[in-house]
C-alpha cells in the first residue's frame, strides 16, 4: 500500500468505528500530503509497515496533531478540532491533581 492508501484505509476504519472527525482528517491527509517538508518526507519514506498491523503511522500522526491541540501549541489547529479537547485537558488536570490517589500507575 502507498502512504495515501494507508491514510484512506484508516479513514474508512475511523468512519466505521464512529469517529467522523478523525476519518475526515485521515482523508484530508491522504489527499493533500506531498513530500517536501520534514513530516511529509518522513511519512513518504517510512522504512517499514505503516499500516495498523505495523507502525500505525496514520494514527501516530493523528495522535501527534491531537497532542499539539491539547498542549495549546497551534491555535489554528486547535480552532478546527472538536470541543472534546477541553474534556481531555480537564481529565489531564484531574489526573495530575489526584495522582496520589490513583494506585502506583502514576
Amino acid at each position: 500500500m502507498t502512504i495515501r492508501e494507508d491514510f484512506r484505509h484508516q479513514a474508512q476504519v475511523c468512519a466505521a468505528l464512529g469517529s467522523p472527525f478523525v476519518a475526515q482528517l485521515m482523508q484530508l491527509l491522504a489527499d493533500r500530503l506531498t513530500p517536501g517538508d520534514l513530516v511529509s518526507d518522513a511519512l513518504f519514506n517510512w522504512p517499514g509497515d505503516r499500516s495498523a498491523s505495523g507502525a500505525s503511522v496514520p494514527l501516530r500522526l493523528a495522535g501527534g496533531l491531537h497532542m499539539l491541540v491539547l498542549c495549546d501549541k497551534d491555535p489554528g489547529l486547535k480552532s478546527i478540532y472538536p470541543p472534546i479537547y477541553q474534556a481531555m485537558k480537564r481529565f489531564g488536570l484531574l489526573f495530575k491533581t489526584h495522582c496520589r490517589n490513583i494506585p502506583s500507575s502514576c
